[in-house]
């Protein structure tokens, strides 16, 4: 019972360097809008620290729009120091997973991620850029551009608002 206690007690410790620390900008509870054209229309995401800090865990919801249905999320991201990124894994109730990798831009105050995913239909590989802009108002601006060899094949911009 000890060992639980002490496991749980850990679960919410934050950041232990620098480089994790840069993502407590993601932490807490956020209402998310979405461009016209995205195939969702609003969402939420909670983020936190999880096993001893070495992971932050963001679940979310997504409101379907041009989609069959919601859609809910988990995220976890770290910093890898050995490759010097940041690494995200995300899953969704669909089905689907990606791996992402990161690089934070301490100047612009931008998070940039990539990630290759593989279409199983096209038999195609889809290579998406997400551009994460941190505001001085606390908003997070996020824009994602997918491109399949060179042409674009998707685009969506979303704004992330603190909840108070």
């Amino acid at each position: 019972v000890l060992g639980a206690v002490s496991l749980s007690a850990n679960e919410t410790t934050g950041p232990n360097s620098a480089e994790l620390d840069v993502l407590s900008r993601y932490i807490g509870s956020w209402d998310i809008t979405f461009d016209s054209d995205d195939p969702f229309s609003t969402g939420s995401r909670v983020g936190q620290w999880v096993l001893g800090g070495a992971y932050l865990e963001q679940t979310g919801e997504f409101k379907a729009r041009f989609v069959r249905s919601d859609l809910t999320v988990k995220t976890l991201t770290t910093y890898d120091s050995e490759a010097k990124r940041y690494k995200r894994w995300s899953f969704a109730s669909n089905g689907s997973a990606f791996e992402s990798t990161g690089t934070w831009d301490s100047k612009t105050r931008t998070m940039t991620w990539v990630s290759e995913q593989f279409g199983p239909l096209s038999k195609r590989t889809i290579l998406t850029k997400t551009t994460e802009d941190f505001r001085d108002d606390g908003t997070i601006s996020v824009s994602k551009v997918s491109t399949d060899s060179g042409r674009e094949v998707g685009r969506s911009i979303e704004i992330r608002t603190p909840r108070q």
